[in-house]
């Protein structure tokens, strides 16, 4: 099954246009995780998901409008399709927001970014987290950082030191 992917407005933020090759890796990477149904051998139609980068003040308002949250987020995942169906949602991410995550914990932003496209494709999938403490213990958190490693390792622009961690938007 092959998922088509659109990335959108990637161009307009440093860190997320460097992260680009990285985070289509990861996203086809992710969205292969999704088992053919039974039978299928893995002919079915594929699926389509986009992800779209926002700024901080527009993933606010989508925050507000669709999850009660007035503030930004660095992700917010949109699953469209049945859970035996092949992928289709909408991921929103915000460079901003990834910027600040990454520096808070010493990564490149791009990194970041790569991460937040396989957080918000895992959610795609119906992946779910728990809030809080169980976090990062989470099966959906070891694969997500298994899935980032493995597109990082592949050479993603950014890597530990990039040049765009402290740029905004080009």
């Amino acid at each position: 099954m092959t998922v088509e992917l659109h990335f959108n407005r990637f161009d307009e933020w440093t860190a997320a246009r460097e992260a680009l090759p990285a985070a289509e890796r990861a996203a086809r990477d992710a969205l292969s995780r999704r088992d053919p149904p039974e039978g299928d051998g893995g002919e079915s139609p594929g699926g389509e998901v986009s992800f779209t980068c926002l700024a901080a003040d527009e993933i606010t308002e989508m925050n507000r409008r669709y999850l009660d949250r007035d503030r930004p987020t660095d992700v917010i995942a949109f699953p469209l399709s049945d859970p035996d169906a092949p992928p289709v949602g909408d991921v929103y991410l915000c460079p901003d927001v990834a910027r600040e995550s990454a520096a808070e914990r010493g990564l490149p932003a791009a990194e970041e970014i790569v991460r937040l496209v396989v957080h918000g494709a895992l959610h795609v999938l119906g992946h779910v987290h728990p809030e809080g403490e169980g976090r990062e213990s989470s099966e959906m958190y070891r694969l997500q950082e298994e899935i980032v490693e493995r597109a990082l390792e592949r050479g993603a622009p950014g890597r530990r030191g990039g040049a765009a961690e402290g740029e905004d938007r080009a």
